[in-house]
């Protein structure tokens, strides 16, 4: 059989044709499983926003009820003004504390 020229032509553009082809849907193959996984991704992290702000506003009522009932257990024992003075040292206090620890722990 005789191979000229345009045969050798029309097989490689037959052979380009095919692997194109095959590139082709690999290619949506994969860009459909990164797709997948892009929407995993950022549903997982828009849920852990939200439980971190879920958490910030249940520590920050947590922190509010404790004041309340600090307050008004040291409203017994000392005037109003005593009270709150006692109360946002021990804040003051709790906040120190927990800076050294933050420090510590990013050393």
């Amino acid at each position: 059989m005789k191979v000229t020229i345009s045969d050798f032509i029309i097989a490689f553009f037959d052979l380009l044709e095919a692997e194109v082809k095959a590139f082709k849907e690999g290619s949506e193959e994969f860009l459909e499983k990164e797709y997948k996984n892009f929407q995993k991704t950022v549903f997982k992290s828009s849920l852990s926003i939200l439980g971190i702000v879920m958490v910030g506003i249940l520590f920050f009522f947590g922190i509010l009820a404790f004041s309340f009932g600090a307050f008004l257990i040291l409203n017994k024992y000392f005037s109003v003004i005593w009270s709150l003075f006692i109360l946002s040292v021990l804040f003051f206090i709790f906040a120190i504390i927990l800076l050294i620890i933050l420090k510590k722990k990013n050393e």
